[in-house]
């Protein structure tokens, strides 16, 4: 009976445990995603300005 309430108690923390872990997994991740999508539209955005400012350029000449 002992070994089985060691037991529950063990894995009631190991839940906690994992769980706080999951999220920061989870968070990390989420903050890596983000940060490739806001990269990439910053690389749009610069790609955009330079085509339009040769458009520009091109059409002056």
């Amino acid at each position: 009976r002992a070994f089985l309430a060691f037991i529950g108690t063990y894995l009631s923390r190991s839940n906690l445990v994992y769980g706080s872990v999951t999220t920061i997994i989870v968070f990390l991740t989420w903050t890596y995603v983000s940060s490739i999508i806001f990269f990439f539209g910053s690389y749009l955005n610069v790609e955009y300005g330079r085509r339009k400012k040769a458009e520009i350029e091109m059409l002056s000449e």
